[in-house]
Formats: structure tokens, C-alpha cells, sequence
């Protein structure tokens, strides 16, 4: 009888233990998310009168830092921008929101100011757009090097 209680105490609490349903805890991603947007910045001085004029950042380095709260956890992912200044950014993504934080990296280009033509950098530290994500969401980031 002794036997019989702990073998059937030992299946019981195994038969427990076993049944956590991981996907409760740490979901599979179920759809994506996708970022688009265009980065701009201002090359040409000469022909700006009372504002600004964009001009379209091309085949530059785009990073987003992917944040879970739930997880605590966090993962990058790299684009580039294209011929015309464009990036996208696919995200999968499961049952809980996620934050995203789109940074650009620091580059040179040549500047035209009435005076002639300066090589400067552009940093991209200040320059970031952010969104909570959402199963199936579509957003639109544009970002501005020099606002």
C-alpha cells in the first residue's frame, strides 16, 4: 500500500509540474509590426530663405533597439536606408506590446553654405523617434538629422 501511495504521489506531482503552458509565459510571435519612414537632412544652406530644405539621406546605417518590458529584455536590429532615403523595419512580435527606438548612426557629407562647401558631421545620438508596437501595427517614423 506504501509502494502504491508513492508511486501514484510521485506520477501526481510530476503530471503537476509539467503542465506549464510555456506559451502563457514567453508567447511565440504571432505577427509583425512594421516601421517605415524617410531620414532627412539638410545639405544645401544656400537655399534655405525661412526654413529648412530636406534633402533625403541615402544608404546610411538605421538601428532600433527592440524593448520588452515584460522580459525586461532588449534587441537591435540594423537597416539601411535606400537610394531615396527610405528604411523599413520589420518587428515579429507576439501577444504584448513592444517599445521601439529607431537611433541614427553619425556620418559626413559634404554642406554647401553661400561661402563654399564644408565637410561636417552629422550626430545621431539626438536624433531618434520611438512607437509601441502592436501585433499587425504599420507606423511611420520620418526622422530629421538636424531639426
Amino acid at each position: 500500500m506504501k509502494k502504491l501511495f508513492l508511486t501514484l504521489s510521485v506520477v501526481a506531482a510530476f503530471a503537476i509540474t509539467s503542465c506549464d503552458n510555456d506559451n502563457s509565459v514567453n508567447p511565440q510571435p504571432l505577427g509583425k509590426a512594421v516601421v517605415t519612414g524617410t531620414v532627412f537632412a539638410d545639405f544645401d544652406y544656400t537655399n534655405n530663405t525661412s526654413d529648412k530644405t530636406w534633402d533625403k539621406v541615402a544608404n546610411k546605417k538605421v538601428i532600433a533597439a527592440i524593448y520588452d518590458d515584460y522580459n525586461e529584455s532588449v534587441r537591435y536590429i540594423e537597416t539601411t536606408t535606400d537610394a531615396n532615403g527610405n528604411y523599413t523595419i520589420e518587428v515579429e512580435i507576439g501577444n504584448r506590446e513592444l517599445e521601439i527606438y529607431i537611433h541614427l548612426v553619425d556620418f559626413k557629407a559634404d554642406v554647401r553654405y553661400d561661402d563654399g562647401i564644408e565637410n561636417r558631421t552629422f550626430t545621431g545620438e539626438y536624433f531618434s523617434t520611438g512607437a509601441d508596437l502592436e501585433k499587425g501595427g504599420e507606423y511611420i517614423r520620418d526622422i530629421y538629422y538636424n531639426d
